[in-house]
């Protein structure tokens, strides 16, 4: 457990030096002001631009409500723009000591390896949580004030739920970073990967059962009042499976020093 302390202080001190306390919330902050803000001066932006010799909207799909919002700015900004970002901010975040050497040389100390890896899995979090949640609350407000409907409850809930596919995001850039050696790589593969169990969530009931992509979108099903299929509750504990499954993957690589040897 001090272990543990000690990386996530170490990884919390390093992010603020990078200034990623600072910018990551303000990337999401303006990701969540955007659907809101939008979606309000969209029939405004187009009036304006073509009027009755332009481009005719359909009234009907012109009404909006606060919760259909918030499921758009998950199921959109965040699961698309702001996927994207995370895994560009934490891409070196193995992989970076590993191609200096730093990770050869903390596995000669006394450091227990699963403590290295909680570590820095929690600091990282705590970020991406706490920038979703000011992105989140700001989309909130400005929905709560532009349109009508906000269930402030359900918004919570949702969010929550949402939170367990960001930590299964993070654990998969992590074991990409563990895995192979150019930052580059390991963005470009965890952005093709996450982005593929997005597209797949909601295709397929059985399939979403073992997809923690499908707790997405029934966060946004919270939100819209779209009932669930009652066995997509199983998506949580195989959620939490497929995190600790890449933890071991994680720990394993590691320790077969395959992965952390700079010329291996």
């Amino acid at each position: 457990m001090r272990n543990t302390w000690t990386i996530f202080k170490k990884e919390s001190r390093q992010m603020g030096m990078e200034y990623k306390w600072v910018w990551l919330p303000v990337v999401f902050i303006l990701l969540g002001a955007t659907q809101p803000v939008i979606s309000y001066y969209l029939p405004f932006i187009l009036e304006t631009m073509g009027g009755e010799q332009g481009i005719t909207v359909d009234p009907s799909k012109l009404v909006l409500n606060g919760d259909t919002i918030l499921a758009t700015t998950l199921s959109s900004q965040f699961d698309q723009m702001g996927l994207i970002i995370i895994a560009l901010s934490f891409m070196g975040i193995i992989q970076g000591e590993k191609a200096s050497g730093m990770l050869s040389f903390m596995m000669t100390r006394p450091l227990n390896l699963r403590s290295y890896l909680y570590g820095k899995w929690v600091a990282a979090f705590s970020l991406i949580a706490f920038s979703m949640m000011a992105g989140f609350g700001t989309s909130l407000l400005y929905s709560h004030f532009l349109f009508e409907g906000v269930d402030w409850a359900m918004g919570i809930k949702a969010f929550s739920i949402y939170l367990v596919w960001s930590m299964f995001i993070l654990t998969v850039i992590m074991t990409v970073s563990t895995l192979l050696r150019g930052s580059g790589a390991v963005a470009f593969v965890s952005i093709i990967f996450l982005l593929s169990c997005r597209m797949l969530a909601g295709l397929n009931p059985i399939l979403d059962l073992f997809n923690p992509a499908s707790l997405s979108v029934v966060a946004a099903g919270v939100l819209t009042g779209v009932e669930v299929m009652p066995g997509i509750l199983w998506a949580f504990p195989f959620a939490v499976v497929w995190i600790l499954f890449l933890f071991s993957i994680n720990e394993w690589l590691i320790k077969n020093k395959k992965v952390y040897l700079r010329h291996s």
